[in-house]
């Protein structure tokens, strides 16, 4: 997924520039200034060989040529080198083994913390109600509160930790930027059953050019501190076996120099690699929005005239997707495609038993304290033959608006009784048959949805 997120604009010149050019520029000079004087007097010149007998302006032409020659290898081993900082190349090694497991241990302790706090904090909560309907001046409320506070806190700090710098247990990585890549990429999944891998190519045919360039530029600075600490660590390691290798040059003053050199560029490269995870956990939150904000468009691109209406239908449909575009379709015992389609029943039906074709006609009068509505249906049997026989159990199914709910026991009918079962759409039964050309009327009440009530804190 990695090479995916790295070109999602098509603008690779500010990630070629700043995040290769600039610091390949800055090795080669630091390398002819700390690295060519270490070596012996008769592997300089032909070492410059081909630089020799030109003047200043053809040497900076060469060298800057052998600068973009190494940046465009660089650029091209963008991704091998991403791997190799995750974790990926070495992670069957004894020392790879080793981190992994450590890192292992680290989220099994977080995640004991989080399995902790839930039941603390439910415990507090009971202890502070059970205090307040007591006595609510009770001096130790203001002291559980602060405890259930801290408790969220601190529940809340696992819970981002565990979800930002971690992926899943079976998938942890041997470095903490690897761990933090892989979370990101692991989101899709863990959010919403999206197969991360197939959908993002996807993902970035409805993506605004705005969002995928600050990607870029998120992505880019990784690049940048991942291939300076590289290019310090490769420096690093040129002075150290050149100064082993040939330690005439090193006299006594430039033995010392030598050294605080090498400490130097080990601090460096260290320090840079560390500055990479925190580029990397902004880099992931953008890819992580990318998702939040776009997977509905994705959606309608991918032929799905509809909108789930909770988070496990949504998630179910994007499992079915991902496994369709992953594998092709499965068996035809394994179940059916996902309709594009939602075929939902009419918000407003009636039926009876013997199917007559009934008419239908829906209206809502304004409460007189303005406090609901009134919601009117009449029901007509259009049968022309006024000796045709009546209609009976008669069913009338009506939707309630979003926001409003069915006032309890409003229901009435002008002729016989109602009785209701359901919930939205509600189910109106009525007991009186309706004649050829006579028509009934069903009316009852809605509110507004009163909201939620706060719990104590």
């Amino acid at each position: 997924m990695t090479n995916l997120l790295s070109a999602i604009s098509g603008k690779f010149s500010t990630a070629l520039i700043l995040g290769t050019f600039f610091p390949v520029t800055v090795f080669v000079f630091l390398a002819r200034v700390l690295w060519v004087p270490l070596l012996p007097a008769g592997f300089k010149p032909a070492l410059l060989a081909p630089l020799a007998g030109l003047d200043d302006k053809w040497e900076l032409l060469i060298l800057t040529l052998v600068t973009i020659v190494l940046s465009g290898v660089l650029y091209n081993l963008n991704i091998p080198l991403i791997r190799f900082y995750e974790g990926y190349a070495w992670e069957r090694t004894w020392i790879g083994r080793r981190k992994k497991a450590r890192h292992r241990a680290a989220l099994q302790a977080l995640l004991a913390q989080q399995e902790g706090l839930y039941p603390l904090q439910s415990e507090l909560l009971a202890e502070g109600r059970s205090l307040k309907a007591v006595d609510p001046e009770d001096p130790r409320i203001p002291r559980l509160r602060s405890w259930i506070n801290a408790a969220r806190a601190r529940e809340y700090a696992v819970r981002r930790e565990v979800f930002s710098h971690y992926p899943k247990e079976p998938s942890v990585l041997p470095t903490r930027l690897g761990n933090v890549i892989r979370s990101f990429e692991n989101y899709p999944e863990r959010q919403y059953r999206m197969a991360a891998i197939t959908l993002w190519p996807r993902l970035i045919a409805v993506l605004d050019p705005a969002y995928a360039d600050s990607i870029d530029s998120a992505k880019t600075g990784v690049d940048f501190m991942l291939n300076s600490a590289t290019l310090s660590g490769l420096l690093c390691l040129l002075l150290l076996v050149t100064g082993l290798v040939y330690p005439s040059p090193l006299a006594s003053d430039a033995a010392l120099w030598w050294l605080l050199e090498i400490g130097g560029l080990a601090a460096l490269s260290w320090w840079l690699y560390t500055q990479s995870i925190g580029g990397a956990l902004d880099w992931g939150n953008l890819v992580r929005g990318a998702f939040d904000l776009y997977r509905g468009k994705l959606l309608e691109k991918l032929g799905y005239g509809r909108a789930p209406k909770s988070v496990d239908e949504e998630r179910e449909l994007w499992q079915a997707i991902s496994s369709r575009l992953t594998a092709g379709d499965p068996p035809q015992d394994a179940g059916e495609i996902p309709p594009y389609e939602r075929t939902l029943p009419p918000p407003t039906s009636c039926s009876c038993t013997s199917g007559a074709a009934l008419e239908l006609a829906r209206g809502v009068v304004p409460l007189a304290d303005g406090r609901g509505l009134r919601v009117v249906l009449e029901v007509r049997n259009p049968d022309a033959d006024p000796g045709g026989p009546a209609v009976t159990d008669l069913i009338v199914a009506d939707t309630v608006p979003e926001g409003f709910e069915y006032q309890w026991n409003s229901a009435s009918a002008s002729a016989g009784t109602v009785r209701v079962e359901g919930t939205n759409p509600y189910r109106f039964h009525l007991s009186a048959s309706l004649a050829p050309k006579i028509a009934l009327q069903l009316a009852y009440i809605i509110v507004p949805r009163a909201p939620a009530a706060r719990v104590w804190r």
